[in-house]
């Protein structure tokens, strides 16, 4: 046994098992040295031993540990990790946060972690040896988007393309997803490429967010005139909000989507007098800038890749999706390829804005967004605010 793997294995066991409900879990915390010099040096081991025998012999202990000492072993590039990642997760039933009761979370979670770790190589033999699985499917098939995000050549592997024929042939959320990004979506999500990068979790990060910074310099933009209000539509609102409709990725929030029919207006609009209840206790003053199709598009992956408090977002590859049927929402897109979809979006006009109403909880997380819809005529706004 190496000395890392005696450090870490019997040295920390025993505390570990003295770890009560509530805690956080100290795997990546206290092994801050080991962790990252193991998945270098090929010496993985004691973070599968460790697994095991906290697993055995402390429930309480291995619940808090385990999805750390998992995120450990998904890092490491080596087939074998990778077999003793698959043979744990299968041996215990899928883990549930408060918010996630259903479960579906999970495997999601999974798929980010091991594209955090896998090049195209490892993502084959994934495939070849467990691509049958229907118990991991989900994971492998947001493993595969993972590795999209981050622009690996995933789209020249046939094993790649034959696997992800066959597992989205029939209706899936992520089927209309290609192997490969759309020019104006490469650059919106990125390596981390901090020399000390946040262990826990941390390995990427999004260019554009939904902040109107800068509006302080930007020329005050025209208010809509609203010549009618159609009436409220449940689905095109789920549509547009996206991952907010879900409580396992915003579980504290509150949302507000409206359209309106404007007068003929060609250019971006300011929400200033629409009848929006973020604004209505406080419309003055509002924060506002033009922003692009493209760093909308990159604002909404973020957005919902990522989660609001406490919870564990939708990772990169239903991120990705839920991003494009929100922007396809928000100008009236007619359904069809992303290239189609964002054409539609260039030719419309957005806004970011925000205000110091207290509908926004300005806590967490608040985004303001506006699309004045090709047409001149048609104005969607999307609104929502998270807090702890």
């Amino acid at each position: 046994m190496t000395k890392t793997r005696s450090i870490s294995v019997d040295n920390f066991i025993e505390r570990y098992k003295r770890l009560t409900p509530g805690q956080s879990s100290p795997l990546w915390t206290e092994q801050r040295t080991h962790i990252p010099a193991a998945i270098a040096a090929d010496d993985w081991q004691w973070i599968a031993t460790l697994y095991d025998r906290i697993e055995k012999n402390s429930p309480v202990a291995f619940h808090i540990v385990r999805n750390d000492a998992l995120f450990a072993l998904a890092l490491v590039r080596d087939q074998r990790a990778l077999d003793a990642f698959v043979e744990r997760v299968r041996r215990v039933p899928s883990w549930r946060n408060g918010y996630d009761k259903s479960g579906r979370g999970w495997p999601r979670k999974l798929g980010a972690l091991l594209g955090y770790g896998l090049d195209v190589e490892r993502l084959e033999y994934l495939l070849e040896t467990y691509g049958d699985s229907a118990d991991l499917r989900e994971t492998l098939l947001c493993a595969v988007q993972e590795l999209v995000s981050l622009q690996e050549p995933v789209e020249r592997s046939a094993i790649v393309a034959r696997f992800w024929r066959r597992v989205t042939s029939e209706p899936h959320a992520l089927a209309a997803l290609p192997l490969s990004l759309l020019e104006i979506e490469k650059g919106l999500r990125e390596r981390w490429t901090s020399p000390e990068p946040d262990l826990l979790g941390n390995w990427f990060r999004f260019t554009e967010s939904f902040s109107p910074h800068g509006a302080e310099n930007a020329a005050p933009l025209k208010r809509a005139v609203i010549e009618a209000q159609p009436p409220r539509d449940e689905a095109l609102e789920a549509q547009i909000a996206g991952a907010w409709c879900d409580e396992m990725s915003f579980p504290n929030g509150t949302r507000e989507v409206r359209t309106f029919a404007i007068r003929a207006q060609r250019g971006p609009v300011s929400v200033g007098g629409l009848p929006l209840e973020c604004i209505a206790s406080e419309p003055e003053p509002i924060v506002e800038l033009e922003r692009t199709a493209r760093a909308t598009l990159g604002a909404l992956w973020s957005l919902f890749t990522n989660g609001g408090a406490y919870a564990e977002g939708q990772s990169a590859a239903y991120g990705r999706a839920l991003a494009w049927r929100s922007l396809a929402g928000l100008c009236a897109a007619p359904a069809g390829e992303l290239a189609a979809i964002y054409e539609h979006a260039e030719h419309s006009w957005f806004t970011a804005f925000m205000s110091e109403s207290p509908w926004f909880a300005h806590v967490c997380l608040d985004v303001g967004i506006t699309c004045t819809r090709s047409d001149g005529r048609s104005l969607a706004v999307f609104a929502a605010t998270d807090t702890d």
